[in-house]
């Protein structure tokens, strides 16, 4: 056979890829889903077009929409998921409840010396202030709001026959937050505990044990692992003293003692975090 040199060419009557890049709208059109449905050539596609943007001044508009939609459908590039997997990654760490103080008390008819509660907000600027004088800063909004099963701890049936069995649920909001970290601060308060009953019995008195519903949230938080999150409750002072005459300055002294005792629980925090070198940003 005689080898002889090609004089003329013809023009293929398929598109070549010069076609592509001087016209990348052209692929735009006619990519098959499937293609679509595979994250690398999705991406692969995506940054071709990417790339020919120097050559062609032609349907920019056009091709800003293609890669919009070379994203849209790729199954693991989508705004939500990508955020969930962050969210899914951060999660590793639930904070020990730290005890100072007992956090019971009684109310009621029989109750000699009634305790002294922290409110819920007062109690939220002490741990605020005390963890951003630190460099941790959270905020009270767009808390998430997660849905628990726990002990019904708070039941006042629970030593009477018939009394009701099994867990209560509901639904807990978190009283601050770091989004960029994903922590949460849970304070337990008087009223939370409340929630954690499925009878509905009366009585005259009614006790608290906030100390253990902290506990009691906290291990069911592990389980859950959506959020980072601290478990801090109101240790509850007792009025030391029985002269009733001086019932005003006997709770200033316990109310000094609860906030103390708070604020000790926030401080063994900060120890944690820097003894595990977690840092909230």
């Amino acid at each position: 056979m005689e080898i002889k040199s090609v004089n003329n060419t013809q023009q293929p009557n398929y598109p070549t890829i010069e076609l592509f890049v001087e016209h990348p709208e052209l692929l735009s059109r006619n990519i098959p889903n499937k293609w679509l449905k595979n994250q690398f050539v999705a991406t692969s596609l995506a940054a071709f077009m990417l790339s020919s943007c120097g050559k062609s001044t032609a349907a920019k508009i056009e091709k800003i929409e293609t890669v919009d939609t070379l994203k849209a459908n790729s199954p693991t590039s989508t705004p939500q998921t990508q955020k969930k997997k962050a969210k899914k990654n951060l999660v590793t760490n639930v904070a020990p409840v730290f005890a100072h103080g007992e956090g019971r008390g009684s109310v009621g008819c029989i109750v000699f010396s009634p305790p002294v509660f922290i409110s819920e907000d007062e109690a939220m600027k002490i741990i605020l202030d005390k963890l951003k004088a630190e460099g941790y800063n959270f905020s009270r909004e767009n808390c998430p709001t997660i849905p628990l099963e726990v002990l019904p701890i708070a039941n006042e049936c629970r030593a009477k026959e018939g009394a009701p069995k099994g867990n209560v649920k509901i639904e807990l909001k978190m009283e601050a937050y770091n989004e960029n970290s994903n922590w949460s601060i849970q304070f337990i308060a008087r009223n939370d505990y409340e929630k954690l009953k499925n009878d509905n019995c009366f009585s005259s008195a009614t006790s608290y044990d906030l100390k253990r519903a902290a506990e009691v949230i906290n291990q069911e938080l592990k389980k859950q692992k959506e959020t980072n999150v601290v478990v801090f409750y109101d240790p509850v002072a007792q009025i030391k003293s029985n002269d009733w005459t001086k019932d005003k300055e006997n709770r200033v002294l316990a109310h000094k003692d609860e906030k103390e005792m708070l604020l000790a629980q926030v401080e063994d925090f900060i120890k944690w975090l820097k003894t595990n070198k977690i840092t909230i940003e």
